[in-house]
């Protein structure tokens, strides 16, 4: 995958999941919510293990458990799996591993708010917050991402 095709993907992706955040503002009931909140928090305490290969471990699953449990908090399952698929790309999937503690700080804070907005009901606002956090991991993951050779 080149650097162009992996910031296209996280592009679609980040409008994708923004969409969810509105559909999951409008749609989650109460368990959805707790659930939500519950692995925001996981993925939190993910990021303070200390050692390093149980962290990035940890700290994918609860990942992936975050953005699956807002994707069924929509109700909507073209959404979800379409949204499953741009997570199972094996760049997506080993992004974290790249991460300095203070990027994984700050993932954990834009769960935390997103969260809060869905819970809120203001899909706006949470749309907006998983459009950044996306587009902040795919900043990321493009920067420390190998450079194409030029031939």
């Amino acid at each position: 995958m080149s650097r162009r095709e992996l910031s296209d993907l996280y592009e679609f992706r980040a409008r994708l999941e923004a969409f969810a955040c509105e559909l999951a503002a409008e749609r989650a009931v109460a368990s959805q919510l707790d659930e939500l909140e519950q692995v925001a928090e996981a993925f939190e305490g993910a990021t303070r293990l200390r050692d390093d290969s149980e962290r990035i471990d940890r700290v994918q699953t609860t990942n992936e458990a975050f953005h699956q449990a807002m994707a069924d908090a929509t109700g909507n399952d073209f959404l979800s799996l379409v949204l499953a698929t741009t997570r199972e790309n094996p760049v997506a999937l080993s992004s974290f591993r790249g991460f300095s503690r203070d990027e994984l700080a700050r993932s954990a804070l834009f769960h935390r708010m997103i969260v809060s907005a869905v819970a809120e009901r203001r899909g706006d606002r949470a749309g907006r917050l998983m459009t950044e956090h996306i587009l902040q991991a795919r900043d990321a993951l493009v920067e420390s991402y190998p450079m194409e050779d030029a031939s």
